[in-house]
């Protein structure tokens, strides 16, 4: 789970123009941390696996700063991705190769 990357959670409101449609909207007040919104659940308690608490989690979540867990996110991304890169020059422009056959 991300503990740091803040997300908009979204609300249902009827739309005025279709009654019969329900839209999300998103608003400044539903920004939250997944683990925030995850300890505001009621039963967010019984989601969780064994031997694992928000305690454990809120703890985790206050190790690294939000600058440093996002670097620590990017250079894991960047090592995986030059790890599987392969992207091969097909026709005009990059594609993904398709694996050979036989």
């Amino acid at each position: 789970m991300t503990l740091h990357r803040p997300c908009l959670f979204g609300t249902e409101v009827p739309d005025p123009r279709k009654p019969e449609r329900l839209r999300r909207v998103h608003r400044p007040e539903h920004i939250q941390t997944p683990l925030e919104k995850l300890a505001s659940l009621p039963s967010a308690e019984r989601i969780l696996r064994p031997g694992i608490t928000l305690q454990v989690l809120q703890h985790k979540s206050m190790e690294l700063t939000n600058v440093e867990a996002a670097r620590r996110v990017h250079a894991a991304r960047g090592a995986m991705m030059r790890e599987v890169d392969t992207r091969r020059w097909i026709g005009k422009g990059w594609g993904f190769a398709k694996p050979a056959i036989g």
